[in-house]
């Protein structure tokens, strides 16, 4: 968002236009911040420079609703609230870059290095020479003379082979599809102990130097780095109060940039002297919108959460099961270890395999048994429920 200096035409307004107060969120890339820049004129120039705060909040990147708040105080500190929570602050004298106060004195920009400066601070010595037996075309690698070619090594077998498993296929026509070759594979013979040309595996050359140069030495003539000279600041003067000389605001404008179809949506713009009253239009509209969204946003995660673990459900599996069995033995404690006993038995037969008829039929007692057992509980559970309410 621009706060547009002065009093510009609305019907020509164009990007170009002067503003005092650029504020917002940028999130591109990698950029992620809540620009905040000041636009000052120097009054020994009369130029007009941007001054960047040094440490910008992060942008909300969620698709919630967003408040984004900026305070400047008299006393020239600031903050940026992102939904009414302060994520930063500072001065306008110490936080932004570059400085309301230029520095008093900068690099002379007409001072030249000279030309017999010297800034080399180590040389070749010129005193050294190469030694004879250096030898400079001595190969980095060479073939190892001890290596031995494996016994078995098949010289005159191909790399590559037609794989010896693929199969015709029954529905392949010849004279549509062409003549049926099989997909060429790496030759299995190759993998142990190898196949095709044989040749010596190659190692460090210990005779290798490479190119010969000179040892390096300090250099005498060593002047050190070259810098200009400090001179004073033809543009410095004491800001002593930058947020006095902010200049005038004439409208405020939406500067957008987007690469999607759909995107950035605004509500409310309000510019204030009282940061009271800011607080409570916040809470009065964006609020209200932001826990509406909120709400929506968990009901539906609430409901997808719901229809994945009824897929997984209808899905079955032991361990869906057994999750079922965990759901429903904490909403009824009563009857959570009949029916988790009872789960274990139908997995520890699961995994046991099959057993005789007798041994299966017995389970099956032993189970409608258990079932029973539950129903009963759970009855009980509701009677005594039903009494305690007629109490």
């Amino acid at each position: 968002m621009k706060m547009l200096s002065g009093s510009p035409d609305l019907e020509t307004m164009k990007e170009s236009d002067p503003f005092t107060i650029m504020f917002g969120p940028d999130k591109c890339g990698s950029t992620n911040k809540v620009h905040l820049i000041l636009k000052h004129k120097n009054p020994v120039t009369g130029k007009l420079v941007e001054h960047h705060a040094s440490k910008p909040a992060r942008v909300k990147t969620d698709k919630l609703p967003h408040l984004y708040t900026l305070v400047v105080r008299p006393d020239n500190t600031f903050s940026v609230l992102v939904d009414q929570v302060e994520e930063a602050t500072g001065s306008l004298t110490t936080d932004f870059e570059p400085p309301f106060t230029p520095l008093k004195e900068i690099p002379d920009p007409d001072e030249k290095k000279p030309d017999d400066w010297v800034d080399e601070p180590k040389i070749p010595d010129p005193e050294a020479s190469k030694p004879d037996d250096w030898d400079e075309d001595a190969p980095e690698t060479i073939p190892d003379e001890t290596a031995e070619k494996p016994s078995g090594w098949y010289d005159d077998e191909p790399l590559m082979v037609p794989d010896p498993s693929a199969v015709r296929p029954d529905d392949w026509n010849d004279e549509d599809d062409g003549p049926w070759e099989a997909p060429i594979v790496e030759n299995p013979k190759c993998k142990d102990p190898g196949c095709g040309e044989w040749k010596r595996p190659v190692i460090s050359n210990p005779e290798y130097k490479g190119k010969w140069s000179a040892p390096m030495i300090d250099n005498t003539a060593y002047k050190g780095v070259w810098k200009p000279q400090n001179i004073p600041n033809p543009e410095f003067f004491e800001c002593e109060d930058p947020a006095a000389g902010l200049a005038a605001i004439g409208a405020v404008a939406v500067e957008v940039w987007l690469y999607k179809p759909k995107g950035v949506q605004f509500g409310n713009v309000l510019v204030t002297t009282d940061e009271a009253a800011a607080e409570e239009f916040g809470a009065r509209t964006w609020k209200v919108v932001s826990d509406a969204a909120k709400k929506k946003a968990a009901e539906e995660a609430e409901k997808a959460a719901e229809e994945a673990r009824k897929r997984r459900i209808e899905e079955g599996g032991i361990v869906v099961q057994m999750e079922r069995v965990a759901l429903l033995a904490m909403e009824n404690p009563m009857v959570s270890l009949p029916l988790i006993l009872v789960v274990f038995l139908l997995a520890l037969k699961m995994c046991m395999g099959g057993n005789s008829k007798k041994t299966v039929e017995k389970e099956k007692v032993v189970e409608e048994k258990e079932k029973e057992e539950t129903k009963r509980t759970l009855r009980k559970r509701k009677t005594d429920k039903s009494s305690s309410k007629h109490d």
